[in-house]
């Protein structure tokens, strides 16, 4: 649940009861789901060493099957499929994402920074205060 799987290269792919998993896969036959929401599926071509006999196999990330999904007509919602420009994509929106965090992290930061020297400044201030009522407390004594 909840993560990333990189497969180079499979035959047959089944994935029972999962949540929100990306797959980035060259399958030769279409993916099965079973019991599973929120999948994605990515292109990720497979490229022979020219040792194995799978440099022609065709790649059918794309053509998943939902065997808990009956309306033949109507595709399932349990997943989604993508190819490597909207994964680029995803993975750039991630990464302003985590700089924008960052810099949200820094302000905060810099604020609290901020407000630290104001509480010091304050504190000399008061602290000037009262050694000044002390002194004239003296005087007058």
């Amino acid at each position: 649940h909840d993560t990333s799987i990189h497969l180079a290269f499979c035959r047959q792919l089944r994935i029972h009861d999962c949540t929100n998993v990306r797959f980035y896969i060259h399958a030769t036959s279409g993916p099965i789901i079973e019991g599973c929401k929120d999948m994605k599926f990515y292109q990720c071509d497979y490229v022979s060493n020219g040792i194995d006999n799978f440099e022609k196999e065709q790649n059918l990330y794309w053509d998943v099957k939902d065997f808990h999904w009956l309306k033949n007509l109507v595709k399932s919602p349990n997943f989604d499929v993508h190819n490597e420009m909207v994964r680029k994509k995803e993975e750039e929106v991630e990464k302003m994402k985590q700089s924008r965090i960052k810099l949200e992290n820094m302000k905060m930061e810099d604020k609290i920074n901020s407000k630290i020297v104001e509480y010091e400044q304050d504190l000399e201030v008061i602290a000037g205060e009262i050694e000044e009522d002390e002194s004239s407390d003296d005087d007058e004594l």
